[in-house]
């Protein structure tokens, strides 16, 4: 967990560098994104005829952002988005020829996610990425018809990581006031908190469709 902090304050200090600088010399645009994502979770156990595995499920995410250019083609991004991801975990038997679903429960996480992306752009479209660190702050677990409320921790009896850390791609196109694109989020940290014993170390998995609106806009 240590090393996990420094290297998420190591991250944050950096993108604050780099906001500090393009705000001094740049240009300034806010806006606000909304989308669909379509999560997962990267689980897979088998033990034996029986095998669990993450399957993707629907969310949404809407927040603010904000962009500073330097230059007319470079930009940095970030901002704060409240991210739905989360994953349907069901367990097969399998034996021979028979498989047969017994269980399956359904997590929903949402993130407050702090994107900082490095982004090329022209007057038709744009392309980058970065790292993003979001922080659990709500959610549910659906299981046997009842659902209960997520805990974030790092033991064995907290459902979730507080802390989701990873790598962030984006390409699209502009319009006159905003843009539209999609995105695929690899998370690099397990969902599962420390005190966990599993034979993997499952990770968030997020496509997602956006549009935004940027109010500064010429």
């Amino acid at each position: 967990m240590k090393k996990q902090a420094k290297l998420i304050i190591g991250i944050m200090l950096f993108g604050m560098l780099c906001t500090l600088s393009t705000f001094t010399f740049g240009q300034v645009r806010f806006g606000l994104r909304a989308g669909f994502n379509l999560s997962n979770a990267s689980i897979h156990e088998k033990e034996s005829y029986y095998e669990t595995d993450g399957k993707p499920i629907g969310r949404l995410h809407f927040g603010g952002i904000v962009e500073y250019s330097s230059t007319e083609n470079v930009i940095f991004q970030s901002g704060l988005l409240f991210m739905g991801k989360g994953s349907k975990v069901v367990e097969t038997f399998k034996y021979g020829d028979e498989e047969e679903e017994l269980d399956q429960e359904k997590y929903t996480p949402l993130y407050l996610n702090i994107p900082m992306n490095v982004l090329y752009q022209n007057d038709q479209f744009f392309f980058g990425g970065g790292p993003y660190i979001g922080f659990g702050i709500g959610g549910s677990r659906q299981y046997g018809g009842i659902s209960s409320k997520l805990s974030y921790g790092s033991s064995g009896l907290d459902d979730w990581a507080l802390f989701d850390l990873g790598l962030g791609v984006q390409l699209g196109f502009k319009l006159r006031y905003g843009n539209v694109g999609a995105g695929y989020d690899l998370g690099l940290t397990s969902i599962y908190p420390k005190g966990y014993e599993v034979s993997n170390k499952p990770k968030n998995r997020v496509f997602n469709i956006f549009a935004a609106y940027m109010f500064n806009t010429k």
